[in-house]
């Protein structure tokens, strides 16, 4: 087992440039030994573009020292030739062995088969004809054998296999396309619009198929975007979506976190475009062409102004406008884009208009959005992503979008509204925002600072909210929200009782995951904290609990036990400027189901044994200068991070780590 040793985290570097990207490559590979694996390249040897594309992506290893090797892995040998692979090293892969995709198929559409056995017999002779039309294609025994799944019955398999749809693949997935709903089958239409290899998010995607009206509920009880996951999740399990990993992701309270993207199958691509038809399009690199007249969504992969202005802006049935954010934008261009930007207002059907850019020395630039962006009265998600920090002025006639339901400015936006193009009177917030009664979520975090936001009865997000002596910012604007997935509470100081936390409703908001509870002073009492907290019990769904500068003496009941209200299965829990150390051990006794805990600036000087805590994957220690003591570590735990602690602590738990460890014979990360 190696010595323990310290270990940085390093971020993926990103390129905007295809030739920094090169020569970087270049740099880190001359004259070494390398082997690059090159999984289902695809290769259209009618697309000149394409070969281009394949032999620069090769190009910087030419540098590699001899006897590096590539492996290559595609549906056709014009792929690896193109990439300079000389044909008789070209290996065919054999296809499956017939008694294998048998088995495959059936694993598919037998999986978790509650039947009797002779129907099951039955449905296995079934499976045999069926797996014989797919003609061995994996991709088919997939999709095929998920939707045959789900009517596990002898009388739907025989009524369907002896369709022509399933002789060739594309017809198995058109077979399976045709036994979506109808609204499933528009989002799935929908994500046509974007290139091939896309990574997809969950929560992006349910956003954009609720605002363009997709989605059907069965009752005002029923919410939209919980429909939406259901039809995500159904694309899902029948492979019309595939996990694609996990990627870096900043969330909307700053933190980093791993979150699942998901990718389209090639095959499936092109299923997405059959469907879609002049529906949707794509604007990538070098298109000179034609945008159909009457299409509906448009993703833009390549910036080109005058393009956008001739191609675009006459588009009246448009509802989607996507200009992807790796378009590169100098002060220049951004100015003429500004004017660009005015003319698209003109495309009054416009239900989702989401824009990214990255560009360079815009610190000074102000981007003003005309008042013309009223006009867009059907908007209901409006995104305006920047890769660095710019200042953007935003009309006041904005907040009369009232159906508006995402606004994203991003993180690095610092906005300011004015009421009108004549006063150009600036303020940080605008009162107006609590116009936009459908509003589901709003980035940056400080657009929500506005009073009276208890009348935004949709709002899905609230972090954070600040308390203030001021009308309009009292908790008990909270007390209605009860759709709120993420919430973080400010200010806690101004609470006084435990009546009148219980404003707030914490209980009531069964759909709430996510909660912050943030003191920001020593005004209030010891006993007043405890008084306030016991009234904040959130509800027992809760899963991400924060607490920052609580200086209470004793607990709440609902964080002593797991009987006592609350949280019951607690997955992440917080706790920043800490001080009474006896709390840590009742703590850590109610919440025994934790997979991530963090401390920071606590003024406890040893922890508890948490060897009870059997879930727990990450702990994190940091600015605890009093620390000294380490207790027993659970065995589960994989990831152990100490950070600006005093030096003999940190030694100490590399120390334990390394013989917890050596013990265990398991996978380890320690950062120091």
């Amino acid at each position: 087992m190696p010595s323990p040793r310290k270990k940085k985290v390093k971020e993926c570097p990103k390129f905007h440039s295809l030739n920094v990207l090169k020569e970087s490559l270049e740099e880190k590979l001359r004259e070494k030994r390398v082997l690059l694996v090159l999984d289902d390249v695809w290769y259209n040897i009618s697309n000149s573009e394409g070969r281009e594309e394949l032999q620069k992506l090769v190009s910087p290893l030419h540098v590699g020292k001899a006897g590096s090797r590539i492996l290559v892995t595609s549906r056709t040998e014009a792929a690896l030739v193109t990439l300079g692979a000389e044909k008789e090293r070209c290996i065919p892969i054999s296809e499956l062995d017939d008694e294998v995709f048998l088995e495959m198929f059936k694993h598919y559409a037998l999986r978790d088969a509650r039947v009797g056995d002779n129907d099951r017999r039955i449905l296995e002779m079934i499976a045999e004809d069926i797996a014989k039309k797919l003609k061995r294609s994996p991709l088919a025994a997939r999709t095929v054998g998920s939707r045959l799944r789900e009517r596990q019955t002898v009388e739907f398999w025989r009524s369907e296999k002896d369709r022509d749809l399933l002789s060739d693949t594309m017809g198995a997935l058109r077979w399976s396309y045709q036994y979506l709903d109808e609204q499933v089958k528009r989002c799935f239409a929908y994500c046509s619009i974007f290139p091939r290899g896309h990574h997809l998010k969950r929560d992006e995607l349910v956003k954009l198929w609720v605002a363009e009206g997709f989605i059907n509920t069965s009752g005002p009880e029923q919410e939209m975007e919980d429909v939406a996951k259901v039809y995500f999740d159904e694309l899902l399990s029948a492979s019309f979506l595939e996990l694609g990993g996990k990627e870096v992701s900043s969330l909307i309270d700053g933190d980093l976190r791993d979150v699942y993207y998901f990718t389209i199958h090639d095959l499936m691509c092109d299923l997405a475009e059959e469907v879609a038809g002049k529906d949707s399009f794509r604007i990538e690199k070098d298109f000179t062409g034609e945008v159909p007249q009457d299409v509906r969504y448009i993703f833009v992969g390549t910036y080109n102004s005058k393009m956008l202005t001739e191609k675009i802006s006459g588009l009246k049935n448009l509802r989607t406008l996507i200009i992807h954010p790796s378009i590169q934008l100098n002060s220049t261009e951004w100015q003429a884009f500004e004017r660009m930007f005015d003319m698209l207002m003109g495309l009054q059907k416009l239900r989702v208009l989401k824009l990214g850019f990255n560009g360079n020395d815009l610190n000074e630039y102000v981007f003003v959005l005309k008042d013309s962006i009223g006009r867009l009265t059907h908007l209901r998600y409006f995104a305006f992503r920047m890769n660095q920090r710019m200042k953007l002025t935003v009309p006041g006639n904005f907040t009369e979008l009232y159906h508006m339901q995402v606004v994203d400015f991003g993180d690095y936006t610092e906005l300011v509204f004015s009421n009108n193009s004549e006063d150009m009177f600036f303020r940080e917030t605008n009162e107006d925002m609590m116009n936009l009664i459908n509003l589901r979520c709003a980035i940056p975090q400080a657009i929500m600072r506005f009073p009276n936001v208890g009348g935004l009865a949709w709002l899905q997000m609230l972090v954070p909210f600040f308390l203030r002596k001021e009308q309009g910012y009292e908790l008990h604007q909270l007390k209605h929200l009860n759709k709120l997935q993420e919430l973080g509470i400010f200010g806690l100081d101004d609470i006084q009782s435990k009546e009148e936390a219980l404003d707030a409703n914490l209980a009531g908001k069964e759909k709430l995951t996510k909660l912050d509870l943030v003191w920001v002073s020593e005004s209030c009492s010891p006993e007043v904290q405890a008084e306030v907290l016991e009234g904040l019990c959130p509800s027992k769904y809760l899963e991400k609990l924060s607490i920052d500068g609580y200086h209470g003496v004793k607990l709440p009941k609902w964080m002593m036990s797991e009987h006592n209200g609350g949280p019951k299965n607690l997955k992440e829990l917080k706790l920043e400027s800490w001080r009474e150390p006896d709390l840590a051990l009742v703590v850590l006794r109610a919440f025994t189901h934790l997979h991530l805990l963090h401390l920071r600036k606590c003024s406890w000087d040893a922890l508890p044994d948490m060897e009870h805590l059997t879930s727990l994957k990450e702990l994190g220690i940091f600015d605890c200068m009093n620390m000294r003591l380490l207790g027993t570590l659970p065995k589960s735990l994989d990831m152990f991070i100490v950070c600006h602690c005093k030096p003999e602590f940190e030694r100490l738990c590399i120390h334990y780590w390394s013989r917890l460890h050596q013990r265990l014979y398991t996978p380890w990360k320690v950062h120091i």
